[in-house]
């Protein structure tokens, strides 16, 4: 078996030739060579210019492409055997920005980069005032310090310059106004030299009440969204979070315009502010300490969300007029961002309908909104165009789906010549979210049968008289897979991620196979920190010692002790020798939103050793 030195999680896009990866496990030793990113339109591999690991937080790896990716199009990105998609900025420029906007006060000079960023925050180009593009305008200036070449001078900590960028469309309107047009003015403030290490610094925004996951840290929202928190989570020198000292931090917004937040004092309890959107845009979010801004985090408020495509599961069906005449098709609403939408109404409607009374027409199933359901029954035979008409708000969006009638031949199952195996999903993620509920988990399990056709179409169903995964019964009921099991209370996933063989025969005799991938996002951050390694507790008891001597961070949260119905350590992860105890991964339950507890697998790799305590 391979053993991984480490797990790839997620993968975004920053700029037009730098990906963001969320990587765990051992990131120095990711090379170039190691990742692989793929266009999946015309299969053309991007090559790879470096990797660079963050001194802070060891999951963030950055990548840099020799290619910018700047077409819209959807790209994989594989490391170690794990494959992760993006869709590229389409390079559409929507707003501009400059950075840094704080400079180190008394250098010999710091230099600006202006930026042309897309509607979702990623820089399309980056530049200096002597390399911007021809339809941009860059400037530098200050009355406090002086600019030189494309760096700016700032002698004391407080004095400030200014940055000014205009990106031109050259479009004009009867009034000659350009339109378009986008210019920025920016503050540029010195501030002393790296007081603390701005790496150290992380934000995540969430809706108010959300828990925080702190692997898929997030800094956009919409300005439609009106219960949005920003949570703060600073590192000290040696990687691991303050505790006492964010009542020394402030924070406040620098564009009022774009992002509002007034001015905050943080607390070791009060490491969360409500944040508001005003319209789309980039702005920061300063951090200062003694009246100094340490450092800048950027946040960008997107557009309010809008219905801008839908997804139609299966575009072209078949199916059989004189038997089994029901048919569906799953419809997906899609934002202007590429996230999931809700879909207010769905309207069908026949484009060829049959004029004659005789022949029929197809009829759909009223009032859903997350699919599509025709009926043929009666039908003459013949293909129709459906028009599909999705709608929320005042945004529709209109797609056409092909139905093709057909009369069976054979109607009875048994009698069919055409058989093939159905599983209801191919592709599951085991992952448990922040509000994933019991009833969500449930609708994870495979549904296996073998189906029957006759002209193309579903008839039916026969009997499978046995099912097997990979040749085994195990965790197959009646004709269900199931994935997950409750074992006291708590969800155990009964598939590690891999492709799986399914096997299912018939009462004839008639075997018919297929697979499906289970995958695992699981991103529940949990860290360890070791109190003592001395211990009080039963050396021969790896629960009770890790109960006693080690803490636990769940998603961010403070460090605290867990009591023993919240760990378990498998046989094979520690080791008892005389007076000392080895405890390697232990596992530990957490709670979601939805009352739904699991265990998520956690490094604690230390050993410890009996505390003799002396009576005198």
């Amino acid at each position: 078996m391979e053993v991984k030195t480490y797990i790839f999680k997620s993968v975004k896009q920053t700029k037009a030739d730098t990906l963001e990866a969320v990587v765990s496990g051992k990131t120095s030793d990711i090379k170039a060579s190691d990742i692989k990113v793929t266009n999946t339109v015309n299969n053309n591999v991007i090559a790879v210019k470096a990797v660079t690991v963050d001194k802070a937080d060891a999951t963030k790896v950055t990548i840099t492409t020799f290619a910018e990716m700047v077409d819209g199009a959807k790209y994989n990105v594989e490391l170690a055997g794990t494959v992760k998609d993006f869709t590229a900025t389409d390079g559409v420029v929507a707003d501009v920005n400059v950075t840094p906007v704080q400079v180190p006060a008394n250098t010999d000079g710091t230099k600006i980069n202006g930026q042309l960023v897309d509607k979702n925050g990623i820089v399309v180009k980056e530049f200096l005032t002597s390399t911007k593009p021809a339809n941009v305008d860059f400037t530098l200036s200050t009355t406090q310090g002086y600019v030189n070449g494309d760096a700016i001078v700032l002698p004391v900590v407080g004095n400030k310059g200014t940055a000014e960028i205009t990106y031109h469309t050259y479009k004009y309107d009867e009034k000659a106004q350009e339109v378009g047009a986008i210019t920025k003015k920016v503050d540029i403030t010195a501030v002393a030299d790296t007081p603390v290490t701005t790496t150290g610094y992380e934000l995540t925004i969430v809706k108010s009440g959300d828990k925080v996951d702190w692997a898929k840290k997030n800094n956009q929202f919409s300005a439609s969204d009106k219960t949005m928190v920003a949570n703060f989570r600073f590192m000290g020198s040696d990687n691991k979070e303050i505790t006492d000292d964010y009542s020394k931090y402030t924070v406040v917004s620098s564009d009022d315009s774009v992002l509002l937040l007034a001015k905050t004092t943080l607390s070791k309890t009060t490491k969360t502010v409500a944040v508001k959107g005003v319209k789309a845009g980039t702005a920061y979010i300063n951090v200062l300490k003694d009246n100094k801004v340490v450092t800048s985090l950027p946040v960008v408020v997107t557009a309010d969300r809008k219905l801008a495509d839908i997804k139609i599961a299966t575009p072209s069906l078949t199916v059989a007029n004189n038997v089994n005449s029901t048919i569906s098709t799953d419809v997906k609403g899609i934002d202007q961002y590429g996230a999931d939408f809700g879909i207010t109404s769905i309207t069908p409607t026949v484009m060829n309908k049959n004029t004659a009374v005789a022949d029929g027409n197809l009829s759909f199933t009223p009032s859903l909104t997350g699919k599509v359901e025709i009926n043929a029954s009666g039908v003459k035979a013949g293909t129709y165009n459906v028009k599909v008409e999705a709608k929320t708000g005042n945004d529709t969006i209109t797609r056409v789906i092909t139905v093709n009638v057909v009369k069976a031949s054979v109607t009875d199952p048994a009698q069919a010549k055409s058989l093939g195996l159905k599983l209801s999903a191919t592709d599951v993620d085991l992952a448990i979210g922040a509000d994933t509920s019991a009833a969500d988990i449930l609708k994870k399990d495979i549904n296996v049968s073998v189906v029957a056709y006759s002209e193309g179409a579903v008839i039916g169903t026969v009997t499978a008289s046995s099912i097997t995964v990979n040749g085994k019964t195990d965790n197959v009921s009646g004709n269900t897979i199931a994935l997950t099991k409750n074992v006291s209370g708590k969800v155990v996933k009964n598939f590690t991620a891999g492709t799986y063989v399914v096997s299912a025969t018939t009462t004839d005799k008639k075997t018919f196979t297929g697979t499906f991938t289970v995958k695992d996002t699981q991103s529940t951050n949990v860290a360890t920190k070791v109190v003592d390694k001395k211990t009080t507790a039963d050396i021969t008891d790896p629960v009770a010692v890790v109960e006693a001597n080690v803490e636990f961070s769940i998603n961010g949260a403070d460090f605290t002790k867990l009591g023993k119905s919240k760990i378990s350590v498998d046989p094979g992860q520690y080791k008892t020798v005389n007076d000392a105890i080895y405890v390697g991964t232990v596992k530990v339950t957490v709670t979601n939103n939805q009352s739904v507890s699991y265990e998520v697998s956690v490094d604690v790799n230390t050993t410890f050793t009996k505390l003799f305590i002396h009576s005198i």
